[in-house]
């Protein structure tokens, strides 16, 4: 590599030394070899204090003790006065920086990079739940990740575009913070070259200043012979970017059918004199949340869908259909809001749930009563009086791997490969995750049981809190559901899922049916165990 020791190359061709390209802008840049050592830090600062701070003489980052956003917001401006002395006033610059590296004393914990929280909320940036990923995105169009933030090798890049829109609707301007040191192999003396240095030596270019540059001998002799250090800053303006985000569109939806049978429709957007709109409720085929359960990036609760870009209410609390009010479904993208319409059906005497009212209009609490908005509250309930009454968590928490077993359970199923996935989610949920490590130590032998429910059972045949028939149907359903698995999902469909179907036929007449079934079931348990009266006292109890 041809290194120039006079900063020549900075100077015509900043960008390609400084990293920045058509995309991407450093954020964060490290990087030191035999030849030269780059660390290149960030700061926004407001427009009108921009002009001026490219006069200072100072750099606002700490790269000597690794802050990258330790911000000291000062600086010198230097001026001559009527006798021609020098000037040296202080200067404070309203700097932020858009990426901080978080440091801690002790090494109380390792290092890591945040956002500026404003820039985060302003672009609506998520990260992914991969621990692996630290990068930043941004939902496109097509409900597909786009990099906003990304992170290499230990260094920090921005997608330019997204920084020139930030920058122009804030009014702001972006400066980049860089030093550079290079090393050479022969001496000054050899170079025809004499040392110089000095915070008066500058150059600008490009809305490029250097206020420090050096020739001298290397402080590590191993380096090299001699060295030239720069140090400076280049300011960048923001501009518009059409339709960066997409042009806002907006859905027709289905609100009611008119005299003549003929759909009446209204848009999602709605300005402020509809504001008596605002509790229009339309309604949806439940198909329209399978999408989401299947996402791994979605979370579908009782009341609302948790994109990490968006997050709609709904009321999800019916068997056969979705509520939702109508201004609502303005938070979604455009593909969104189309995929929305295609599920969208005429009231027809459908009304929104209780729950949903009671949470919406009157601002109270209610139980869900859909069975799988049921199980999924109940679930975790049996687990608090499983930890109050025995002392430890009848389920284990589940993998990270396999929480989407949980988080995805529903009951929109429409044949019995729906229903096989169904019942093989609910096997993991609440035979799989079964806690037999803290079963076994109470139980006599429990090493020599084979099997989670055999050890559940066995623990709650001597225990006195839960009645002996509520216990005896939990163990029932338990293994019912096991049967299932073992006869549908587990093996070869034969004689024995046969038999299974000739028992229920629902099984293979009314799948969804056959499944809620078996959750109302579990919850009837699980509220009877959850009942005062289902228990006489609350202790600790070994057997």
């Amino acid at each position: 590599m041809n290194l120039d020791i006079n900063f020549n190359d900075l100077i015509n061709d900043s960008n390609s030394i400084l990293k920045v390209d058509k995309q991407w802008c450093p954020l964060y840049y490290r990087r030191e070899d035999d030849e030269q050592r780059i660390f290149i830090g960030n700061a926004v600062i407001d427009l009108k204090y921009a002009e001026k701070y490219m006069q200072t003489y100072s750099w606002n980052l700490n790269e000597i003790s690794d802050w990258s956003g330790h911000i000291f917001d000062w600086g010198f401006l230097y001026s001559k006065n009527s006798k021609g002395q020098i000037k040296k006033t202080a200067y404070h610059g309203k700097l932020k920086p858009l990426l901080y590296k978080r440091t801690f004393d002790n090494n109380q914990r390792d290092s890591f990079f945040e956002v500026l929280e404003e820039f985060r909320l302003f672009l609506n940036l998520y990260q992914r739940k991969d621990e692996n990923d630290e990068n930043y995105y941004i939902l496109g169009n097509n409900d597909d990740d786009i990099e906003v933030i990304k992170f290499d090798s230990g260094n920090c890049f921005i997608r330019k575009t997204y920084l020139q829109d930030y920058l122009f609707k804030t009014k702001r301007a972006f400066i980049i913070s860089f030093l550079i040191e290079r090393y050479f192999q022969k001496t000054l003396e050899e170079l025809s070259l004499e040392e110089c240095g000095g915070d008066n030596i500058r150059t600008a270019s490009d809305n490029l200043l250097i206020f420090n540059y050096a020739r001298f001998e290397p402080y590590i002799k191993e380096k090299g012979k001699s060295s030239s250090r720069a140090e400076g800053k280049k300011l960048f303006y923001g501009k518009k970017i059409e339709n960066l985000f997409g042009k806002e569109e907006y859905i027709d939806f289905i609100v009611d059918i008119d005299e003549n049978n003929q759909e009446k429709r209204l848009s999602c957007k709605q300005k402020d004199e509809d504001i008596h709109l605002q509790l229009t409720v339309i309604f949806f085929t439940k198909d329209v949340l399978k999408k989401y359960y299947d996402n791994p990036k979605c979370h579908t609760y009782q009341g609302s869908i948790e994109h990490p870009a968006w997050i709609l209410q709904i009321d999800n609390d019916h068997n056969d259909h979705v509520a939702v009010y109508l201004y609502k479904l303005a938070c979604l993208p455009h593909q969104e809001q189309l995929y929305w319409r295609s599920y969208n059906v005429p009231a027809e005497g459908k009304k929104m749930s209780l729950s949903f009212f009671s949470s919406t209009i009157m601002g109270e609490f209610s139980y869900p009563e859909q069975s799988v908005n049921k199980f999924k509250w109940l679930y975790p309930q049996i687990n608090l009086f499983w930890q109050k009454s025995f002392g430890f968590e009848l389920y284990s928490a589940l993998h990270q791997d396999d929480k989407y077993n949980l988080d995805g359970l529903n009951d929109i199923i429409n044949n019995e490969n729906d229903l096989d996935r169904a019942m093989q989610s609910l096997t993991k949920v609440m035979i799989g995750a079964i806690n037999e490590k803290d079963i076994n130590q109470l139980i006599q032998n429990g090493d020599k049981i084979i099997g989670g429910i055999n050890r559940l059972e066995r623990f709650l045949e001597k225990q006195t809190i839960i009645e002996s028939a509520i216990a005896l149907s939990l163990i029932k359903q338990l293994r019912d559901i096991q049967t299932f698995r073992s006869q549908s999902t587990a093996h070869n469909k034969g004689h024995n899922y046969d038999k299974l179907v000739t028992e229920d036929p629902k099984i293979k007449s009314n799948p969804q049916e056959a499944f809620r079934e078996i959750l109302n079931n579990l919850n009837s348990i699980f509220i009877k165990i959850l009942s005062p009266n289902a228990y006489t006292q609350q202790s600790h109890t070994e057997v």
